[in-house]
């Protein structure tokens, strides 16, 4: 039960940093406005396909450390 509890933990950190690391990313690099919608219909659709990406990494990751059944 402490292992499972502990991988969706670790998921759920892993999916936030990413997260947050690409967002400062592409605010640093002035592709999206910090503090502002994005109204950019290419960039809405990467930021899902990134999150996409993100989740199943972070489902991956948190299935590995669980491991098993």
């Amino acid at each position: 039960m402490g292992r499972t509890i502990g991988a969706v933990v670790v998921g759920v950190v892993l999916w936030g940093v990413l997260w947050n690391g690409g967002n400062a990313a592409l605010g640093a690099a002035g592709i999206i406005a910090v503090g502002e919608p994005v109204s950019s219909v290419p960039v809405l659709l990467g930021l899902i396909v990134y999150s996409g990406l993100l989740s199943v990494l972070a489902g991956f990751v948190a299935a590995t450390i669980k491991g098993g059944p």
